[in-house]
């Protein structure tokens, strides 16, 4: 029995580009994106300082787990994105990541959902 296995790809767009920061517009809020540092000079000066990364899939079918578990179906589409940027701390350059576990609408949504269900639980 065969079995599909998932194609995933790591992709990574500079937050300086146009289409960097449109992708960043549709994955976290204005507060998040405000917390992220800017570019103090040269043409980009005033943009977004780092890098976005996702991962996509490209091919739905089976993953294994990295850490020796099972392992799961993957299915088509974006997920695990990431702000990535470094700064300097005490002579010391340290990389930065900001996790976002879905789209701002989709946890929107859940929180809303949870807090309706624990309502009527408590009520």
């Amino acid at each position: 029995m065969k079995v599909q296995r998932a194609s995933i790809e790591t992709k990574i767009a500079k937050l300086s580009s146009e289409f960097g920061e449109q992708m960043a517009a549709r994955w976290y809020t204005p507060e998040q994106l405000a917390l992220v540092p800017r570019l103090a000079s040269g043409k980009n000066k005033g943009k977004m300082k780092g890098i976005i990364e996702w991962k996509k899939v490209v091919v739905g079918g089976w993953q294994r787990s990295k850490n020796g578990g099972v392992g799961g179906v993957q299915r088509p589409g974006t997920r695990d994105v990431a702000l990535v940027w470094t700064e300097r701390d005490c002579g010391m350059t340290r990389e930065r990541r900001f996790e976002s576990y879905g789209r701002v609408e989709d946890q929107i949504a859940s929180d809303k959902r949870r807090a309706e269900e624990t309502a009527a639980i408590l009520a």
